[in-house]
């Protein structure tokens, strides 16, 4: 089932007022073609329908992938789908239907920028853990500084690099390691391999230390969600 939105812009050439449609829901089980098209950017390019030259235009949407029971909002007011789900939650609620109970298995979470939307759909589709390559972070972040070699060096961005990438692209990737892809002030990005075990050891902290399971506390994972929702 499609959720057909409207969206208004004015082209960035030749200034006409463009009114297009867009599907608000990004459901890559039902239409699987739809994957290759957010990650190529091609989901997004609109035809200016006066000088018909092609626009990106970035919308609001919820990407759906019910194989592996992923749900993420993508928003750039990334609360807004936080109060999505809550209303759902409360209109749902009853002795015939559960929302918690029903999506407890699903991955839902809302994201403001397209590359962590990216991220996130890596991680999960690698069946791992979001919250726990936060803290993997947290470790790699501080083993740098700590590095007397690497101290005038400062990373600037870190994502999680996909299992099928880090093989293709570090010559020493063992199924023990995952990866990620650091981009440092100079400008370079490089591969920081990290071994399995420390990735399961930050899982099973933030499991035997997480202070709520429930959806909405759960919903924006970042940086900041580990200093306010872990015990220690």
């Amino acid at each position: 089932m499609k959720n057909i939105d409207q969206i208004k812009f004015k082209c960035p050439f030749c200034n006409a007022d463009i009114t297009s449609e867009y599907d608000s829901t990004i459901n890559v089980t039902q239409n699987p073609e739809l994957k290759e098209e957010l990650f190529s950017g091609r989901i997004f390019l609109r035809e200016c329908s006066e000088c018909e030259k092609d626009i990106q235009i970035i919308y609001d949407f919820i990407y759906h992938d019910m194989d592996r029971k992923i749900l993420l909002g993508f928003s750039r007011n990334p609360e807004s789908f936080g109060e999505v789900i809550s209303e759902l939650m409360n209109s749902t609620d009853n002795e015939d239907f559960n929302f918690q109970t029903f999506y407890a298995d699903y991955k839902i979470r809302a994201v403001a920028d397209i590359n962590d939307l990216f991220e996130k759909i890596y991680i999960f589709d690698d069946q791992l853990d979001d919250r726990a390559i936060e803290l993997c972070k947290v470790f790699i972040l501080q083993e740098w500084v700590d590095d007397p070699e690497r101290k005038d060096l400062k990373i600037i961005g870190l994502k999680y690099l996909p299992l099928e990438v880090l093989k293709q692209e570090y010559a020493e990737a063992k199924d023990d390691l995952i990866g990620f892809n650091a981009l440092t002030d100079n400008k370079k990005s490089l591969i920081i391999p990290l071994q399995r075990e420390l990735y399961k050891n930050c899982e099973e902290h933030i499991l035997s230390n997480l202070k709520s399971s429930a959806i909405e506390d759960n919903l924006i994972v970042n940086a900041k969600w580990l200093g306010n929702n872990l015990n220690n």
